[in-house]
């Protein structure tokens, strides 16, 4: 029988410890890029900056490639994708072929942490993982040294989230988290529109996302099953207890679970709250409450409300 609340139990750390522990061959000098006039991402300081020929191009490892992947490779295209990764090649396999087209000296792996042991001379990262991949991808990325993006959420904790700001400290690395729709032109206008009083005082923001036309997949993980030849289930848990393959999961429906995702607060969550936040002035907001729950989500350990 399956069982909700054991599928979405958090692992215990020393499962993401032991997938953590490998070593990885540092380089003996760390470089670090700056963008490119096509490049309106990654922006390092002048100071820090490598001295490019004018026909040099940021050198770029893709971590994910399917789905919000796809978009990291159309914009590491314009420069130079020199290794990528991913353990789905079927739900990849559209941004394999225009890699392979465009740089048919690319290396491919399905484990990214041979890709950060093996190549060397890389100036960015884009990480586009399932989210339970993209602290321990976005670590290997800022121990080499390597400027980074990386889709949200961040990470699954606030522990993790530390870490990752300590180390691109350390490592004195640019970094941008994808919150593509919060750079849009309708939240600057919104901005805009509020700041000079063209919609009165604003005062409160009540935002509603539609959970019930979210399924994330979390009301149904599918039917135990082997993996098709193409997944390679293992790599593609990584950090998290072990579990069988379903067929539910792979490959977009592992938001709804606690494990891989982070269930509608992710997505229904952060996009319509952040955007609500932006035209309010950075550190303006008082309190900000959440409730009515999630219906119809069997084991969701959802609350009903909370107060921020």
């Amino acid at each position: 029988m399956f069982d909700s609340q054991d599928f979405n139990a958090r692992p215990p750390a020393p499962l993401l410890k032991e997938y953590m522990s490998k070593q990885i061959t540092r380089r003996s000098v760390l470089k670090t890029a700056v963008s490119a006039a096509s490049a309106s991402l990654l922006i390092g300081p002048a100071a820090m900056a490598r001295t490019y020929a004018a026909n040099e191009r940021i050198r770029f490892a893709n971590i994910g490639i399917g789905g919000m992947g796809a978009k990291g490779v159309d914009f590491a295209s314009r420069e130079q994708i020199v290794a990528f990764a991913d353990v789905d090649t079927a739900h990849a396999a559209g941004a394999i072929k225009k890699i392979k087209d465009k740089f048919p000296d690319v290396k491919a792996y399905t484990d990214y942490r041979k890709l950060f042991d093996e190549v060397k001379d890389l100036d960015a990262c884009w990480v586009a993982t399932p989210d339970h991949h993209h602290f321990p991808a976005s670590v290997r990325a800022l121990e080499a040294g390597l400027n980074l993006y990386c889709e949200k959420p961040l990470t699954h904790d606030l522990y993790e989230v530390r870490k990752l700001r300590e180390l691109a400290k350390a490592k004195n690395v640019v970094t941008q988290m994808g919150n593509q729709g919060h750079s849009g032109e309708h939240v600057r206008l919104l901005c805009e529109w509020v700041w000079q009083g063209t919609l009165g005082d604003v005062t409160e923001a009540h935002v509603r996302p539609p959970y019930n036309d979210m399924d994330f997949g979390s009301r149904d993980p599918g039917q135990p099953a082997t993996p098709p030849p193409t997944l390679d289930w293992d790599l593609w848990q990584g950090p998290v207890a072990e579990r069988e393959y379903r067929t539910g999961i792979v490959p977009a429906s592992w938001r709804g679970w606690l494990p891989y995702g982070s269930q509608p607060r992710h997505l229904a969550g952060t996009m319509p709250v952040r955007n609500s936040c932006s035209f309010t002035g950075p550190c303006q907001r008082s309190q900000s409450s959440v409730g009515g729950g999630v219906a119809g989500w069997p084991g969701s350990r959802e609350p009903k409300s909370m107060s921020l």
